[in-house]
């Protein structure tokens, strides 16, 4: 009956590592989405504070996830600290889930996470490895004698944190931060745009810039009113700042919604496209050199509000 015990604990042991690691190198491949699900739990709001996170995360999942794999138990303070890591996780999506509406916890990128899911998922794998810690390492955790083939499995697993945190690295997209409203530039002087409707130097004079997600609807809701604004005429020059998920996207959008003004795609660049906006999925910008003058976050403003803001600031 104990070797059964133990082998099913070291089954759930090894289940919940491959997990880790299986969750961990989608977060690594595309750590700027993931930067964004996190800025959901509401929690940072700075864009280089929810990057390091995300790479604390990968860390850990990655480093966790081998040493689970390669049942380095250290006497039970791996235990200890995954159960931490878990309680620590459900914490932050309860608190989400409650007072920010939370709608996906973003554990698993490749799948979609609702949070009653994900606390389910959790409470799961807690068990899981309170069995294993039950029955594989039922030793006190200040009990510190340690082997080579311990300390073998923990630079290994440091190894595998370091490679996830070389792979995030790599995709990480740290242009998008080099810049800020209060930099010598500012944030919209990056964009110097060539298009068919024209040249539009965000660095050098005024414009209005819608920018906005084709995959949120209450952006698509904004369009008919940015067109009655660039009818008009007798405003500075607009053009706006779309981010598409994948390649195709905005062109569907386009067809779909029927822009009468320029549109420039940021790509799939979801930090850049984060660092823009405030809380709100859409956002229009006043932007004179560069910099951003004005906002308005969810709404696009009225024409006259527009002319009486441009001729109190010149």
């Amino acid at each position: 009956m104990k070797i059964k015990q133990q082998t099913i604990a070291r089954f759930l042991e090894f289940m919940v590592g491959f997990y880790f690691i299986a969750g961990a190198i989608p977060k690594a491949w595309d750590i700027d989405k993931f930067s964004v699900q996190m800025a959901a739990y509401k929690i940072l709001e700075a864009p280089h504070f929810l990057l390091a996170a995300s790479f604390f995360t990968v860390f850990l999942e990655f480093s966790l996830g081998a040493a689970l794999l390669l049942a380095l138990r250290c006497k039970g303070w791996l235990y200890a600290l995954v159960q931490a890591m878990i309680l620590a996780f459900s914490g932050m999506i309860l608190y989400s889930w409650i007072f920010h509406g939370l709608k996906d916890c973003g554990c698993f990128p490749v799948i979609a996470m609702s949070p009653p899911v994900s606390l389910f998922k959790n409470l799961i794998i807690f068990a899981s490895i309170l069995f294993s810690w039950k029955t594989l390492s039922p030793v006190s955790l200040f009990s510190f004698a340690a082997s080579k083939k311990s300390a073998v499995k923990f630079v290994l697993s440091c190894f595998a944190g370091i490679a996830g945190l070389v792979i995030a690295w790599q995709q990480g997209d740290f242009t998008a931060l080099t810049r800020s409203n209060d930099s010598a530039a500012g944030i919209y002087a990056q964009f110097q745009i060539f298009s068919n409707d024209g040249y539009f130097d965000l660095s050098d004079g005024t414009y209005l810039v819608p920018v906005m997600s084709v995959t949120c609807p209450e952006c698509k809701s904004k369009v008919p009113e940015l067109n009655a604004l660039w009818e008009a005429n007798d405003l500075p020059p607009m053009i706006a700042l779309v981010y598409e998920d994948s390649p195709g996207d905005l062109d569907e959008f386009l067809a779909l919604v029927s822009p009468l003004f320029p549109t420039y795609s940021l790509g799939d660049r979801a930090l850049l496209y984060f660092t823009l906006i405030d809380d709100d999925p859409f956002k229009f910008v006043i932007v004179r050199n560069g910099r951003e003058l004005a906002s308005w976050n969810g709404e696009v403003p009225e024409h006259a509000e527009i002319e009486r803001f441009l001729e109190d600031n010149g």
